[in-house]
């Protein structure tokens, strides 16, 4: 903050422990993530603060998406309907996250979930299917439709997210399919 470079022998380095303890390893990894490796890399606490902001709206949207998840129905959506775009979306956040892993592109990966969460699902399509979800009767065909998009979301974004936060995605997996081993030993 003084304009010194931290370090450990000026006295000002961060303690690892004490990150790990106050912000947990998910957010540290989640920081880390979104970093532009190539260069170097400034740390103050307050990234810290504005990557465990960001970690929760990830993870509020996944607990609201796993709020809802039920039965996959057999049947694709149409492409027309806001089921069929959000699983169109999905598609091509899949082939990005795993593209940019295959480069190490780990800031484009990351930063496709976030606004995967953030944008796509929580002020588009989840905005767009309350009233379906909590209004409409529980067998409806709209309804199932949703709960059945909304599970196939899950399984493929908890998927995604794993190597980021892998002990939210674990949880998150396990709370999905009672009888699972670990997401890390699912494919993509």
């Amino acid at each position: 903050k003084d304009g010194r470079k931290m370090s450990k022998s000026g006295g000002n380095a961060l303690n690892v422990d004490e990150l790990l303890k106050d912000y947990g390893a998910d957010v540290c990894r989640w920081w880390v993530a979104s970093l532009a490796y190539d260069n170097d890399i400034k740390v103050d606490l307050s990234f810290f603060d504005i990557a465990g902001e960001s970690y929760r709206k990830v993870r509020n949207t996944l607990r609201f998406l796993l709020g809802n998840c039920g039965e996959v129905q057999p049947e694709l959506p149409s492409p027309t309907s806001i089921d069929g775009w959000v699983l169109a979306k999905c598609a091509e956040l899949q082939e990005k996250v795993i593209n940019a892993y295959n480069a190490y592109e780990f800031r484009i990966a990351q930063q496709a979930l976030y606004d995967f969460c953030n944008d796509t699902l929580s002020a588009t399509y989840l905005a767009a299917v309350k009233d379906r979800l909590y209004c409409d009767s529980v067998d409806s065909d709209g309804r199932l439709q949703t709960v059945s998009t909304i599970t196939r979301i899950s399984n493929i974004l908890v998927k995604l997210l794993a190597p980021f936060m892998p002990h939210t995605a674990d949880e998150a997996w396990r709370s999905m399919h009672e009888d699972a081993s670990c997401v890390q030993f699912e494919n993509f």
